[in-house]
């Protein structure tokens, strides 16, 4: 009676024990749906100000940069027409510096969002945007390089020349500061990969990301430019251009210290870049200054590289895939079927030729008017090998039949080179069915063997 009232008093408590249990989990079960969809709101709250900051930033640098290119033309003109200080030249210099700093804090917030992805996706980091949270993210030497690529600039009220000796002229060349920070300044294209990759891209979608961190495979812009170059011949067409406009404005800018040169001129130094870079040189147009050659060095190497990216990308663009060469293996084989058909009725209208004019020569016409060979002409043996003769001296039908044979021959290897990789493919898997079923086997024969050990030792216990 006393253990069937503990059971029955243990019993009752269990039951809210239990309930308590239950509605624990669920309430556990639904902080953690209500975690999850914060942190996917939140991931795609982050994601979204990544792609933001990302295409403002390019967008502003860019801004900067032909406002930099503006002033420096204005500049360049005022200096022609006796004008030493021109206040809208200052004002556009501002203007740079203005663009500058909003690069930079837009900067800030593309880290700062990948930071913040980051310490979504488990990994622990400083709070903010520091060193050590850079560093732990491993940022801080593509955010270093980053700054440092929007360093250049002209600066307001500052104005400075830099002298540089030119053999090809026999004098000094002498050039603004502001004009040489402006060249600079042409890095800022550093950033169109990643504007490419982060806004005009899938590259930066849950799935391709999911996909790549499973394959070790970093999408980051040295992957994007890559993928682009091999895979994208508008955008590979779009780069070439821009390549050209580059250097001819370098070139233009880098000239304009000679007295009356041609290359002064924007249209020719866009004809001498492109003769250039197409390693034609026609020898019409050159640079004289140091840092015009420079710049022409600089346009042959990199067109040498986008030349090579070009035929690369051609080839594979023009290179045909499976089963477009699966289809062109077929045409082939009923090309090579139907012209062996054709010469195989070429070679049976020979042969029957040949038979009717040896009855013609050997045979006598019977009462029907048909002509025939007689049983008894010949024995059967001469008869055929006269027959055989006759074929053999008939050169259209050699001929025939040497054709019909290399015909056969073609369309057997044809069929052998359309065949081959089929076979080897049904072979290989054959055999690696073969070898599963056969680990299979060692597998289930070490467990009964293990099961017999085991056996064998509980009977000797």
């Amino acid at each position: 009676d006393f253990e069937l009232e503990s059971i029955v008093r243990v019993g009752s408590a269990t039951k809210p024990m239990y309930a308590g249990a239950v509605a624990r989990n669920q309430r556990r079960e639904q902080k953690n749906k209500e975690l999850a969809l914060v942190s996917g709101e939140e991931r795609k709250y982050w994601r979204d100000a990544r792609q933001s900051a990302c295409f403002w930033q390019f967008v502003i640098s860019l801004l900067g940069l032909l406002v930099a290119v503006a002033e420096n033309e204005w500049t360049w003109h005022g200096g022609h027409h006796g004008v030493e200080f021109n206040l809208a030249s200052e004002a556009l210099k501002a203007t740079v510096v203005g663009t500058t700093l909003v690069a930079y804090y837009l900067l800030y917030k593309y880290y700062e969002a990948l930071i913040s992805i980051r310490r979504l996706a488990g990994i622990f980091l400083p709070p903010g945007v520091t060193v050590r949270s850079l560093r732990g993210a491993g940022l801080w030497n593509q955010m270093l390089f980053d700054v440092i690529i929007l360093c250049p600039q002209p600066i307001p009220m500052v104005d400075s020349q830099i002298s540089m000796w030119n053999k090809g002229l026999g004098r000094y060349s002498v050039y603004e500061l502001d004009t040489v920070l402006t060249c600079f300044m042409m890095i800022r294209f550093y950033y169109l990969p990643r504007f490419y990759g982060e806004c005009l891209s899938e590259f930066t979608s849950e799935a391709v990301v999911a996909f790549g961190n499973m394959n070790k495979v970093t999408l980051n812009a040295d992957f994007v430019l890559r993928f682009v170059l091999a895979n994208r011949l508008n955008v590979v067409f779009c780069i070439a251009i821009l390549q050209v406009t580059i250097f001819s404005y370098l070139m233009m800018v880098m000239e304009r210290p000679t007295d009356a040169g041609t290359l002064q001129n924007f249209a020719n130094c866009v004809w001498l870049i492109i003769i250039t870079m197409t390693t034609v040189g026609y020898g019409d147009e050159y640079p004289t200054t140091s840092l015009g050659r420079v710049v022409s060095i600089l346009a042959s190497i990199t067109a040498v590289i986008m030349l090579a990216v070009t035929i690369n990308l051609v080839i594979s663009k023009v290179s045909l895939d499976r089963n477009e060469s699966q289809l062109i293996n077929v045409i082939d084989r009923i090309s090579l079927r139907t012209d062996m058909r054709r010469k195989a009725t070429v070679v049976i209208q020979r042969w029957i030729r040949a038979l009717l004019a040896f009855t013609n020569q050997h045979g006598q016409k019977n009462k029907q008017g048909y002509v025939v060979i007689e049983e008894n002409f010949k024995s059967t043996k001469r008869k055929n090998l006269e027959l055989r003769a006759q074929v053999m001296s008939n050169v259209g039908m050699l001929v025939a039949i040497n054709d019909f044979r290399e015909c056969a021959q073609a369309s057997f290897v044809t069929n052998m080179d359309g065949d081959l990789p089929t076979m080897v493919g049904e072979l290989h898997s054959k055999l690696e069915l073969q070898n599963d079923m056969l680990t299979d086997l060692a597998t289930k024969v070490l467990e009964v063997q293990e099961l017999v050990d085991s056996l064998a030792s509980d009977a000797a216990a």
